[in-house]
């Protein structure tokens, strides 16, 4: 296992357009350079998984599996660099496949599918708007066909 920095680049960015010619001959041609990045945590480089990022102002959310491959989210306010940490029930063997969703919904409550891959369905929603801290376990959402997902 080879442990790296899990890196994003911050929401600044500056963008360089070259703009249209008076004819509409020249495209436009768009740049994005990251100003600033930030560390979240060391995490597992022995199998690649697809994280997840939630931003919703005031607050952002990116949600991983730590060194230790248990699912974890971190929180933190836009502005502050200061992350907190939320390890879930959740511990993923090697598998590549167990990607992560994270979203929320127009109430705030925040809503977490991870670790499956032909697996049964493993949901986490919080109890609190914005509030990653309160996420809990729910066995099952419609409770159809969650047995295989």
């Amino acid at each position: 296992m080879y442990p790296f920095r899990f890196v994003f680049g911050l929401g600044l960015v500056l963008w360089a357009a070259a703009g249209l010619a008076a004819d509409d001959s020249i495209p436009v041609i768009q740049r994005a350079v990251a100003t600033d990045s930030l560390d979240v945590a060391r995490v597992s480089a022995d199998y690649p998984v697809g994280f997840a990022l939630l931003t919703h102002p005031p607050y952002q959310y990116v949600s991983y599996y730590n060194s230790h491959h248990r699912l974890t989210v971190a929180q933190r306010k836009l502005g502050e660099r200061k992350w907190t940490f939320i390890k879930l029930p959740d511990v993923t063997g090697w598998d590549s496949h167990n990607s992560i969703a994270l979203t929320a919904d127009s109430d705030g409550y925040l809503h977490l599918c991870a670790d499956m891959h032909v697996a049964p369905l493993k949901y986490f929603r919080s109890t609190k708007p914005w509030d990653a801290s309160t996420f809990k376990r729910i066995d099952h959402m419609t409770g159809v066909d969650e047995g295989r997902c």
